[in-house]
Parts: C-alpha cells; sequence; structure tokens
C-alpha cells in the first residue's frame, strides 16, 4: 500500500533499479561514508498542501525511533543512523538522532557505521517522510483510515477504514511526477474465495489476482499465468533450545539432507518458488568479480540419504535415542498443509526412525507460539529489505528478535558483526564474511533450507509494467500503461 500513496528519497522502478524520487540529485557521501547530503526536489507537496521538506524527513525519523511512538519498524534504523540505537533503547534523547534539516531542501545524514546498502534502504517506507501537521492532528487515529492520513505518492488511497473489503486508489493531482502516472483509478477487491477470485478474472471483471494452492497449477499452462519470483527464503525454523531434541547438531542435519525441494518446488506448490539449498537466495547479489553471492557459500542443503543417515547415527549415540517424535507446526490453509504434508512423508521414507506429527494453527498464532518456543519445527521465512545478503543473516544473530529457533554460535555472529562494523568499507572482505557466516550456518542447519518464494498469479496481457517489489512482495501502480 505504501509505496503507492507515499514515496520517499528513492523508490524501486519497474525493472528493479533504483531511481531517484524526492532526492534531485546524487547525494554528496563523506570520504569516511559516515555523513550523507541529500538535496530535495521543490515543489513536492502532500495532499493537505504542505510542501514536502527535509524537515520532514527529521521529524519522520524521529518519530520511527522515538520509544514513545513504539514503532516495530524501529529495527531498521538501529546500528544504521547515528545514535539510533541510543535512542530507541531510551540512552539518548529523541533530537540526538543523526538526521537534521539543514534547510527547507537540504537533508544532512549521519551514519553510526559505513553502510554499504544505505541507498536501497531510503526506498523502504520506514524511512518515508512523516507530515507533522497531520500526526498531529488525527492523534491515535492517524493511519487508521484513508481519511486519517496524507498522501505525498502518486496515488491517494479512497474507502478504505481498515477492514474494508474494497477500496481504491485515485491518481494524485498533486504528485510532482504526475506525467508519468498513466492510470487514473486502480479499484482492490479482497475475495477470501479462490475459486470466486478466479470466476471473477475469467469474467473480466479483474485484471489480476495471486493464485494459491490448487489453482497454481490447474492455470499454469493459461496464457495469463504467470509466475512473479520473489526474494524470500523459506526454511525450517526449529527449536534449539536446551528442552528440545533439535538443539542436536546431527539431528538437524539429518533432517536438512533428508528430503527433495525440487520436487517440493514443481509437485507440491507449483507456483514457480525455486528449490533453495542456501539462506540466500540466488541471484540476490553479485560479488566484485561479478559472481553470484551463493557461489561461495559451502555446505548447500540438498536431498543426500546417505548422508542424512549418518548424521542421525551421530544423533542417535549423542543423545542416547534410537527413534525420535516430533511435531511440526503448520498453519490450517491449504498450501501449508501440503507442504507439512510432503515433508512429513519425505522425512518418514529417508529416516523412519525419525517420526513426525503435524500439528496446524491458525495463521495467527503461528509466531505467537514460536515466541512461547511452544514447537518442534514449522516453515518460515523471509522476505528481503534490501539488496544484500545481511537481511537473511541478521535473523539467527544470537540477540535477534527474529531468531525464533534460538539458534546460537559465536564464530557466526563474529563474522556477521565484522561485515557490518570492522570490514564494512570494503566491500571483499564483508562478503568473504557474510559467505563465511552462511557456511557456518549451513554446516550447522541451523534453519534447513526450503526454497526462494514466488507468487503464482493470473495477469490480464494489457496491463503493462504492473510491477511486485520483489523485496516487499508489495504492488506497484505507479508504473502501470494500459494497451488498448
Amino acid at each position: 500500500m505504501f509505496n503507492n500513496v507515499q514515496e520517499g528519497l528513492y523508490r524501486f522502478d519497474e525493472n528493479n533499479h533504483l531511481q531517484k524520487a524526492l532526492v534531485k540529485e546524487d547525494p554528496k557521501i563523506s570520504e569516511d561514508q559516515l555523513t550523507y547530503t541529500f538535496k530535495l526536489r521543490e515543489g513536492a507537496k502532500w495532499s493537505n498542501g504542505d510542501p514536502v521538506t527535509a524537515k520532514d524527513f527529521e521529524y519522520g525519523w524521529r518519530r520511527m525511533c522515538d520509544p514513545k511512538t513504539g514503532a516495530g519498524g524501529a529495527y531498521f534504523f538501529d546500528y544504521v543512523i547515528k545514535n539510533a540505537h541510543q535512542v530507541i533503547y531510551e540512552k539518548a534523547p529523541v533530537d540526538s538522532l543523526g538526521v537534521k534539516a539543514l534547510d527547507d531542501y537540504t537533508l544532512e545524514v549521519s551514519l553510526a557505521y559505513p553502510v554499504p546498502y544505505f541507498l536501497d534502504l531510503l526506498a523502504d517506507p520506514l524511512y518515508f517522510p512523516h507530515n507533522q501537521k497531520a500526526v498531529e492532528k488525527f492523534g491515535d487515529k492517524f493511519g487508521s483510515s484513508s481519511e486519517t492520513m496524507v498522501y505525498n505518492g502518486p496515488f491517494v488511497l479512497k474507502n478504505w477504514t481498515g477492514s474494508t473489503a474494497e477500496w481504491a486508489y485515485e491518481k494524485n493531482p498533486d504528485y510532482w511526477d504526475k506525467d508519468n502516472v498513466h492510470v487514473d483509478k486502480v479499484n482492490i477487491q479482497v475475495v477470501k474465495e479462490d475459486a470466486t477470485a478466479v470466476n471473477l478474472f475469467e469474467l473480466g471483471k479483474l485484471d489480476w489476482l495471486q493464485l494459491r494452492g490448487e489453482y497454481s497449477k490447474q492455470y499454469a499452462k493459461n496464457p495469463c499465468f504467470v509466475s512473479v519470483p520473489q526474494k524470500a527464503s523459506m526454511y525450517l525454523t526449529m527449536n534449539q533450545t536446551d528442552k528440545s531434541l533439535l538443539k542436536n547438531k546431527n539431528l538437524r542435519l539429518a533432517i536438512a539432507y533428508a528430503f527433495d525441494r525440487k520436487q517440493l518446488t514443481e509437485r507440491v506448490l507449483g507456483d514457480g518458488s525455486i528449490p533453495l539449498g542456501t539462506l540466500t537466495p540466488p541471484d540476490f547479489v553479485k560479488t566484485a568479480d561479478g559472481k553470484d553471492y551463493i557461489e561461495g557459500v559451502q555446505n548447500k542443503h540438498e536431498k543426500n540419504p546417505e548422508l542424512a543417515k549418518e548424521f542421525l547415527q551421530k544423533a542417535k549415540a549423542e543423545l542416547g535415542k534410537d527413534k525420535f517424535k516430533l511435531e511440526y507446526l503448520a498453519v490450517d490453509d491449504e498450501s501449508s498443509k501440503l507442504v507439512a504434508e510432503y515433508l512429513q512423508g519425505q522425512i518418514q521414507e529417508t529416516l523412519p526412525d525419525v517420526q513426525i506429527t503435524i500439528k496446524t494453527v491458525p495463521s495467527k498464532s503461528l509466531f505467537p507460539t514460536l515466541k512461547k518456543g511452544e514447537f518442534d519445527m514449522a516453515r518460515t521465512g523471509w522476505g528481503p529489505d534490501f539488496f544484500d545478503p545481511i537481511t537473511f543473516l541478521n535473523l539467527f544473530e544470537g540477540k535477534s528478535k527474529y531468531n525464533d529457533g534460538k539458534y546460537t554460535n559465536a564464530a557466526f555472529d563474529q563474522l556477521v558483526h565484522r561485515s557490518k562494523i570492522e570490514d564494512a568499507k570494503d566491500k571483499d572482505l564483508r562478503m568473504k564474511d557474510m559467505q563465511e557466516a552462511e557456511s557456518i550456518f549451513l554446516k550447522e542447519a541451523g534453519a534447513p533450507t526450503l526454497y526462494a518464494k514466488a507468487l503464482a498469479t493470473l495477469h490480464k496481457p494489457h496491463m503493462k509494467k504492473f510491477f511486485i517489489d520483489p523485496l516487499t512482495g508489495q504492488q506497484t501502480y505507479k508504473f502501470i500503461e494500459l494497451e488498448k
């Protein structure tokens, strides 16, 4: 939603290239790579008539990091913007945050450490500006409906209450780049039943929809079928707390090598997802010599029954057990159940002494259950925040709040830290740090890998340049052109 109605300094275009948005020229970067100075476009407006200024960024970023706001996205600033960590944890005042409006159209940003992917971060909605007048006017209701927001993006939101099943995006007449927005209105409809959505598409009442479950395979040969690769990695989060059997590395490794990922993506999912043997997906980022980052990652996961059995024998000896019973926690939707049943069958076929039972829960209960540690294993995943492997590796640092399985390894943590701090200025060194860290993670089966996600869609061919952000999965309407 946000990238259609709001805008920051940068955005990704329909070819997935970073382009200037509210910034009018390349920033000035200090020699130590810690200070960025941005010049903003003049003439950009909010929908309430206010100009978009550097003050809106200063206010917005401070608001995101202010503990009083309690913003879940504050982590995106932590160890990136100078003093963000101290501000977030109430060890420094909010006005000490490293962002300053030098004048209406000049923004100075100070970083905690050099961040090679910093400009990519600025395309994320968490780094968008906030209109102080609107925030103060609407108070606690700010952002709860289309009427309690102001907009500076290509569209304005209409008829959204926070729970409505239908709403619309209308072209913003005050948008600075309105001449390059080619559709006047986009109507959104939430259709709960997949069969109903497909029927509406076939009747010509929908131009686009996402397919799920069996419909992905059923419509794979339809001329309107489009599989949209995403950069999200899916994996098995395993409980590695002291009381869990899966704290044992060799038991995790036995499972990691027990199932066929290619068969999973082709026969079960059928949506264009691809097998994944690493934590970072393929073609995500290249090293300085132009090679795919994952070429330098060792210990990739793939089906190897003999190796799986060897690891299981080691686990039996270490744990003093001959048989293992484990519970697989799955969301109670069709696709999740199919994946769970496939993995259950493959693991038990390869490792008869490992019995898997499946427990289903509503989607809203999955992550609270993981946080409580009341599980053995579950399929989870991560959609990256920016194009750098650190977005995946960060998840599994010992201190990470997203490390639901409680994986811990001091050498892994040290390499991740080094890539972000000591080696941050040297692309070659930091890439090697991350490759080594990921290799350690895979060697220990910190989270056995599954697949890189794709979206199966039906897409009317007259709608050109419809873009789904591979990072956020958000639909972007700015670039759409309708063929007559």
